[in-house]
C-alpha cells in the first residue's frame, strides 16, 4: 500500500513503525496525521534529517499580527528535494531537521517523545507516543 493511501485503513494499531519513510513522502505531514490516526499509541520513526550545525538557518518572515518581522531561524526546517540530489535517488521529496520531525509528530497528535538518537549526524530514531501511560516506556528511552 503507498503510504498517501493509509487513510484508507479500517483498522487500528498500538504501535506503528514509520521507518524509512518520511522523506520519500511528498505530503509527509498529511501521511503522520493519517498514520496517527491509525495509531493508538506510540509511532517508531527512522529517517534522513538534515545534519545539525550552527550554519544551518533560513530567514523568515513570522511574528504577531502587526508585528511580523524576518527573523533567522535555525531549527525547525526542511528541505525540498527536487531531483535525485538526496544519494542519487529521485523517489527523496523531504529532508526536515530533528525539530521538523518533533513538530510534524506533535501536529499530528503525539506527546510523549523518546530523547532522540543520531544513528549518523543524518539519521535520527525516535519513539513517540499519545498517551503517557504509553506501553513503551519512552522514559526508559529518555
Amino acid at each position: 500500500m503507498d503510504a498517501h493511501q493509509v487513510s484508507a485503513l479500517k483498522e487500528t494499531f498500538a504501535v506503528v513503525l514509520f521507518m524509512g519513510i518520511l522523506y520519500h513522502l511528498k505530503n509527509p505531514l498529511q501521511v503522520l496525521e493519517d498514520v496517527a490516526r491509525s495509531c493508538r499509541d506510540a509511532i517508531v520513526v527512522e529517517t534522513e534529517v538534515i545534519v545539525e550545525h550552527p550554519e544551518n538557518r533560513v530567514r523568515v518572515r513570522q511574528g504577531p499580527t502587526n508585528r511580523t518581522e524576518v527573523v533567522t531561524c535555525t531549527k525547525g526546517i526542511m528541505k525540498f528535494i527536487e531531483a535525485d540530489e538526496l544519494n542519487g535517488d529521485g523517489s527523496n521529496w523531504w529532508v526536515p531537521d530533528t525539530e521538523c520531525v518533533f513538530g510534524m509528530l506533535r501536529t499530528a497528535g503525539f506527546r510523549e517523545f523518546s530523547m532522540p538518537c543520531h544513528l549518523t549526524p543524518s539519521r535520527l530514531l525516535l519513539v513517540a507516543s499519545k498517551r503517557r501511560d504509553s506501553i513503551v516506556k519512552l522514559q526508559a528511552l529518555k
